[in-house]
């Protein structure tokens, strides 16, 4: 069995069984704030810490709790890298 399909012991759960639903919606925006490189406010903000502030490649990326690795991808890029926009329908 997939350990993402498990499900959690009675006792780990709340009153309403609800524990690993919110648990697995955290792990998944997690998970994909991770894949996505940057959006354009950070982007924005590495490139200003930089270019204003002087700030180096690994003082930036410890600042804002990031890779070194995405910083340097943010500097390299004139523009923020654009994704695809997933609409949801209206309700």
């Amino acid at each position: 069995m997939h350990p993402k399909n498990r499900r959690l012991p009675p006792a780990n759960r709340d009153s309403f069984g609800c524990q690993e639903a919110t648990v697995q919606t955290e792990l998944r925006r997690e998970i994909e704030r991770i894949r996505t490189m940057t959006d354009i406010t950070e982007w924005a903000e590495i490139r200003r810490l930089h270019i204003a502030e002087g700030l180096s490649v690994r003082e930036i990326a410890n600042r804002l709790g990031i890779a070194r690795k995405t910083v340097d991808r943010a500097l390299a890029n004139e523009q923020p890298a654009k994704y695809p926009v997933k609409r949801r329908p209206a309700m």
